[in-house]
């Protein structure tokens, strides 16, 4: 050791950790910063105590204590979670025995110090539709598309980290064999394979690439040791630009929930994990050190979880679905509206969200359709219960959000109208905004053991967005700008979608006629219907 002092030692003990260990450079900046932090507590500590400007240059080692250790944690809990707290404390003891190994201290006062107690998060990921939608929204129209494609094909195809994805050339990549090399933490090798998607999209960026020569001037064509994603200025592309352009995918996307590079490789571990994969070869292939990194992404997925549940719990579906066919075998019954033969097993209930075969309920007919710059929804009045018809005029679409927002429910009565005052309440908070009130009431209808019982679907429109939502924390948006639900909603969806392609009916008169022919055709309809438009 040259240095006496304390930030001198820090800078030395950074070197050595860049030559000796073969640390990465960010990793150093973070140890850097860390130290050099404490230093400066540490030097306001003895300034305050002894009246005395130290600066920090001035403080030996050999005066930090666990005291001083214990006051600087105590600073840092007022600002930082748990987690950096760690992290910030972790970077003390490294120091103080590197200076214990080298003679300048005889014990480390940082060894007597607990590490706070860490806060088990799962970490963020999303769902395979989540992550289908996302990467299915990049436009490829242009070559930068087709970049921002390849990158994050790449990310979760392979499970990178955003720093090695920006670091690899096009030698690394080895199309035959399907794989890519990549250099991860601590100038560390590893090799992982490339899906096809991905491979794919690379091809199709560089090919462009090549094609483009305005973009290439000074670059050889034939160089495969140049960058394999570049910028506008022919240059590597860094990871916080990659960050940015995630960032507008994101946007563009409609995404409400943050997602950030690193949650590609959480998505790439949960998938592998979910499906079936082993636990060391997801760790090779994220390429961490210890197993125990890997064991986070163990956690049991929502969908799973109550999968599970259903399966194996007595009030599980499963098992009230055996109950359900021992009690009602195969009744068959005419209805004394249309005189037509059908069971009542669930096949013309509730179609999505909660199974149909918990409950003998067939629900009102639900049909929305965007045309013509007009948004409209229908729904029948008839509700069936076993052989029965209880009611000929329920109304189903009704007006929330200050008449800005329709919502159409096929279900049980009481059930609609807590889902349809949920909602509204949604909208209360999130400024009218329908997607976002949509995506937190659907995870509340799912994770929510109360929620989940409810026995509806529901369709919720404004003059923009149309959206389904279900009990399986489903919310989607059609293709074609029709939606139906409930006991006839394929059969008028079906309709409704005829009738757009191939007539120049507007949205009201597609509507009315796809519920007459939905009525015509299902025992659980009738013609009763309550219109409301936007």
């Amino acid at each position: 050791m040259i240095s006496s002092s304390l930030k001198g030692m820090i800078e030395e003990f950074i070197e050595s950790l860049s030559s000796a260990k073969g640390y990465s450079a960010n990793t150093c900046r973070a140890y850097s910063h860390d130290l050099n932090e404490f230093a400066s507590f540490i030097a306001e500590d003895h300034q305050d105590e002894n009246q005395v400007d130290l600066r920090g240059n001035a403080v030996r080692a050999d005066e930090v204590n666990g005291l001083q250790i214990r006051r600087y944690l105590a600073f840092l809990y007022q600002k930082n979670k748990k987690v950096t707290m760690a992290r910030k404390l972790s970077a003390v003891r490294s120091f103080l025995r590197h200076l214990t190994k080298f003679g300048v201290i005889l014990d480390s006062p940082a060894d007597s110090i607990l590490t706070p107690k860490q806060e088990k998060s799962i970490p963020a990921y999303l769902t395979v539709d989540d992550m289908f939608r996302l990467l299915d929204s990049i436009k490829t129209d242009t070559l930068f598309g087709l970049r921002n494609r390849a990158i994050f094909e790449t990310l979760y195809s392979s499970g990178l980290r955003i720093s090695e994805l920006a670091g690899v050339n096009v030698s690394d990549v080895n199309f035959p064999t399907g794989v890519i090399r990549v250099i991860g933490k601590g100038e560390k090798e590893r090799i992982v394979p490339i899906g096809q998607k991905a491979a794919e999209a690379i091809k199709k960026y560089r090919k462009e690439l090549l094609e483009s020569s305005h973009l290439r001037k000074g670059v050889m064509q034939t160089d495969r040791n140049e960058p394999l994603f570049l910028n506008k200025n022919n240059r590597r592309l860094t990871s916080r630009s990659i960050a940015r352009i995630l960032e507008k995918v994101i946007r563009d996307c409609g995404f409400l929930i943050p997602v950030s590079p690193h949650a590609f490789r959480h998505s790439f571990a949960t998938h592998l994990l979910d499906a079936g994969a082993d636990l060391r070869v997801v760790q090779e292939l994220l390429g961490h050190e210890s197993l125990s990194t890997t064991q986070k992404y163990t956690h049991v997925s929502i969908g799973k979880l109550m999968e599970t549940y259903d399966k194996a719990h007595p009030w599980g579906l499963r098992h009230l679905n055996c109950l359900k066919t021992k009690e009602l075998g195969q009744k068959r019954f005419v209805s004394a509206k249309r005189n037509k033969m059908t069971t009542t097993n669930g096949k013309h209930g509730l179609r999505y969200g909660t199974d149909a075969s918990r409950s003998n309920l067939h629900g009102t007919t639900i049909l929305a359709v965007r045309h013509k710059g007009k948004v409209v929804v229908a729904g029948d009045g008839q509700v069936t219960l076993n052989d029965t018809i209880i009611k000929h005029h329920a109304k189903k679409v009704r007006r929330i959000y200050n008449d800005k927002i329709i919502v159409g429910f096929a279900g049980a009565t009481a059930d609609a109208l807590n889902l349809s005052e949920r909602l509204e309440a949604k909208l209360e908070r999130y400024n009218g905004n329908l997607t976002r009130s949509a995506v937190e009431l659907a995870r509340d209808w799912r994770t929510d053991k109360y929620l989940r019982r409810l026995e509806a679907i529901m369709i919720a429109v404004d003059e923009s967005r149309m959206f389904l939502v279900s009990g399986n924390g489903d919310v989607m948006e059609p293709d074609e700008g029709v939606l139906g639900i409930g006991a006839g909603g394929v059969g008028a969806q079906g309709a409704a979608t005829a009738l757009l392609n191939h007539t120049g009916m507007d949205a009201k008169e597609i509507v009315e006629a796809a519920m007459k022919i939905a009525a015509s055709t299902c025992v659980f309809t009738n013609d009763a219907v309550t219109i409301e438009s936007l």
